[in-house]
């Protein structure tokens, strides 16, 4: 058997698992490509209504006069006070 041969049957072996490999990886990439657009469709609704309730709830704060939150006042009593 000559050293060509063995080369050019390494080569083709490897050419065909790397084949194999590349067009599992397209599989995945669909696969989670679809799962992706599932999940945005079933959670998107719901994201998008507590979105519009937050800002709703924050623009009635506002018009009470809550503070933004941003501030912390210091806690003198209450449990995991030292």
């Amino acid at each position: 058997m000559s050293w060509v041969f063995v080369w050019l049957l390494l080569g083709i072996i490897s050419t065909l698992v790397f084949v194999v490999f590349a067009v599992s990886l397209g599989r995945h990439a669909v696969i989670i490509g679809r799962t992706a657009r599932r999940f945005r469709e079933e959670v998107g609704p719901p994201a998008a209504e507590l979105s519009r309730d937050g800002a709703a709830i924050s623009d009635r704060a506002q018009g009470l006069g809550v503070p933004g939150g941003t501030e912390r006042t210091e806690r003198t009593e209450g449990p995991g006070v030292r």
